[in-house]
């Protein structure tokens, strides 16, 4: 077996999040700031099998449906993550922090670009990682993990978005897309 240690990719993810923008334009991306855990990517896709009588083997698969997800635990609880978490009107948002104050009702439909900036692969043994950029075009947020005040612990804004296929894209890349770029 050949291996490539150079492929093997170790390291944290930032998080920005932009408003969206039609197209697979390039958003302006505010840091989400600190984290907590990985940020995560579940991207999975449901399958119409088809079998017949005759054999015991499928005879195909084919997709009928796809789902992408993020998630990653917000550490900076300022009001503005939280508005954007809570699907909240930018104007229910005043002030500036640490003097602000977010009045919550009813959520509305908004759509944001995510965006995890990363290690990637290197292009020697010895030479530098690519920078991975990844980018979700369109995506809700949806349920938060309960928010804790703990004694002991942070307040930690756990959110998970549901990213949309966004037929504005003229290219293949519906949901989001994978850069590497830098590597040496």
């Amino acid at each position: 077996m050949a291996g490539a240690l150079r492929k093997i990719v170790v390291g944290r993810a930032d998080v920005g999040i932009s408003a969206y923008v039609a197209a697979g334009g390039a958003g302006t991306f505010t840091d989400a700031g600190y984290t907590r855990g990985p940020a995560t990517i579940e991207d999975s896709t449901s399958d119409l099998e088809i079998s017949a009588e005759q054999v015991l083997g499928k005879l195909s698969s084919v997709p009928i449906d796809k789902k992408v997800v993020v998630k990653f635990w917000m550490l900076e609880a300022d009001l503005a993550n939280l508005q954007k978490a809570l699907r909240q009107p930018a104007g229910n948002l005043t002030g500036t922090p640490p003097n602000s104050s977010l009045a919550v009702g009813d959520p509305v439909e908004v759509y944001h670009q995510v965006q995890f900036v990363t290690k990637g692969i290197r292009g020697t043994s010895g030479g530098a990682s690519a920078t991975r950029t990844i980018t979700f075009w369109r995506a809700a947020f949806g349920p938060m993990e309960p928010i804790g005040f703990p004694k002991d612990g942070e307040q930690i804004y756990g959110v998970t978005m549901s990213v949309m296929y966004d037929d504005s894209v003229a290219t293949a890349d519906k949901y989001y897309k994978e850069v590497d770029t830098g590597a040496t």
